[in-house]
């Protein structure tokens, strides 16, 4: 009993002592604050240099990564644009446009039937640009001749061009090709009134460009319609149907000879009549 009494007692000593180092070295602490240890001062700018290298590292890293980005997205675009990326309207397949359509491609090739309508304009976006191929039909009918739309690009015509017309009032779709012509325009005509014409120019495609030449769908460029003969021509820059008005077709010579012959006989009937009339009259 007396031994675990004396450890107990120098335990409570122990920590008295060590409860009022403690207390004084936090007073002493309070009473001059700069007399604080200078490890820790070394530490916490150590450690503040190290957290500035971090970040200036951290933004030199995020500075290459957007370079390298840059490099990346640029060789992705350059080798899309190489690889030509081709829109194809497949056959049995109709592709409308009643708006402004832009198709981001370098080719654009027409194997169905692509209807432009209204104010449709058609725009082909590549790189290099590449004219619009039309292998099969290009439409603009619809029963109205109120279409007037734009393909802004080159056209290669392979197919057909099909256009609303009406010859009794001179009206008719109209479609400008805002580019050259790389091939022969072939053009099929739906007349809407073929009963009537009249006889006035009616504009059937603009071509800002080189408009190469065009035919009527029978191959020809003569149209006929209510006894009015139209001939496709250029003027200016539209491919425009006119009227065929000359003068009056002239008198073959054979007919002026009958005419000769035939009054010849009627002034000599008439002279046989006087003469018979005389010879029966009363001496």
């Amino acid at each position: 009993m007396r031994v675990q009494n004396m450890r107990q007692q120098i335990a409570r000593q122990q920590m008295t002592l060590r409860e009022k180092a403690l207390r004084e070295k936090a007073s002493n602490q309070r009473a001059n604050p700069k007399t604080q240890p200078a490890a820790p001062v070394c530490s916490d700018n150590s450690q503040g240099s190290s957290q500035r290298s971090r970040q200036s590292n951290s933004r030199y890293d995020r500075h290459w990564i957007a370079k390298l980005v840059t490099i990346l997205v640029t060789l992705c675009f350059m080798g899309f644009s190489k690889a030509q990326l081709t829109v194809v309207v497949t056959p049995g397949t109709l592709f409308g446009v009643f708006g402004t359509t832009t198709v981001s491609a370098s080719t654009f090739i027409n194997d169905g039937t692509t209807g432009l309508f209204d104010t449709s304009t058609l725009a082909i976006v590549g790189v290099p640009p590449t004219p619009v191929i039309n292998n099969s039909l290009l439409t603009l009918s619809d029963d109205a001749t109120d279409d007037t739309p734009t393909i802004i690009g080159d056209f290669e015509n392979n197919g057909t061009v099909r256009l609303d017309i009406n010859t009794g009032t001179h009206e008719s779709d109209l479609l400008t090709i805002d580019g050259n012509v790389t091939a022969p325009l072939v053009i099929y005509l739906n007349n809407l009134d073929p009963a009537n014409s009249d006889i006035m120019n009616i504009p059937l495609i603009r071509v800002t460009g080189d408009a190469n030449s065009a035919s009527l769908s029978d191959g020809t460029t003569t149209y006929i319609a209510a006894g009015v003969t139209y001939q496709l021509r250029l003027i200016a820059d539209t491919w425009t149907l006119v009227p065929r008005i000359g003068p009056p077709a002239p008198i073959p010579a054979n007919h002026f000879l009958s005419l000769l012959l035939l009054i010849g006989l009627m002034i000599l009937v008439s002279r046989r009549t006087q003469q018979q009339r005389q010879r029966q009259r009363p001496r």
